[in-house]
């Protein structure tokens, strides 16, 4: 620990304070802070980042503290503001932001979308709608790969979709190795066989 590391820090950093950026924790989360400038370690501020006790979990539910959140629109303002750091989830509010536990991956498909010219695109719990760039079945549940290596789930009604557009795949398309590939309005979408989720850890 430096010279001029803080003394008085609390253990972790408390929902209010990310969300009110008070004086103090909350502000060392902002981007660019800590080392020597902001006197606070590398470790410490990692620290940090990882004691607000934030989790979305399979079905794209948040939960703070084991509890679930209710209101709607604290839910979609949290979605908008998820994020991707080197293989784990974020959430950015104001400039700070914090890691965020999640199953898998926070990113949930609700409603895919087929443009006949452009080709499928997913529309997310983000409030994104991306192009994906491919389906992988891991278990019994599927996934849509995403820009910057975001993995993302299907809902339960983006699978029903699916179920309506699935067929079996031809000896013509190895890159089907699940067996099973989409086809809608002439277009085909091979679905690759994955291993099964690992959950995350990140806390």
């Amino acid at each position: 620990m430096s010279d001029n590391q803080p003394t008085d820090l609390p253990v972790k950093v408390t929902l209010s304070e990310l969300l009110n950026a008070s004086e103090g924790v909350s502000e060392a989360l902002a981007e660019g802070a800590g080392g020597a400038e902001g006197g606070m370690s590398p470790e410490r501020l990692e620290q940090l980042r990882r004691s607000v006790d934030l989790k979305v979990d399979a079905e794209g539910r948040w939960w703070h503290e084991g509890e679930p959140f209710t209101h709607p629109r604290l839910i979609s303002y949290f979605n908008r503001q998820l994020g991707w750091r080197g293989g784990e989830a974020t959430l950015n509010i104001g400039g700070r932001w914090c890691y965020v536990a999640c199953d898998v991956t926070p990113f949930l498909i609700l409603k895919l979308e087929l443009d006949e010219d452009l080709g499928l695109f997913a529309c997310l719990n983000t409030e994104e709608r991306l192009p994906l760039k491919g389906l992988e079945l891991q278990g019994e549940v599927l996934f849509a790969q995403l820009k910057e290596d975001r993995l993302a789930r299907l809902s339960r009604h983006a699978q029903a979709q699916c179920a309506t557009w699935l067929r079996e795949a031809t000896l013509t398309e190895p890159e089907a190795s699940s067996g099973f590939a989409l086809e809608r309005a002439g277009r085909v979408w091979p679905i690759r066989q994955g291993s099964e989720p690992s959950r995350s850890a990140t806390s």
